[in-house]
């Protein structure tokens, strides 16, 4: 499960590199706040997937 989680955290995190580059290269401020909307939840999930990672090492 451990690997399993690492790879969300990898997956998530070029998720998030990918928006940023979206977010910097869009001259439209509706779909660049859309984007930025995107980028919120993926770091959120980003978080999440951190904290269960930290629930597992110490179980």
């Amino acid at each position: 499960m451990t690997r399993e989680l690492k790879e969300d955290v990898i997956r998530t995190n070029q998720k998030i590199d990918f928006l940023k580059k979206q977010i910097a290269e869009v001259s439209d401020p509706r779909e660049k706040h859309q984007l930025q909307g995107k980028l919120k939840e993926l770091r959120y999930l980003q978080l999440w997937h951190l904290k269960r990672m930290g629930r597992q090492e110490v179980s």
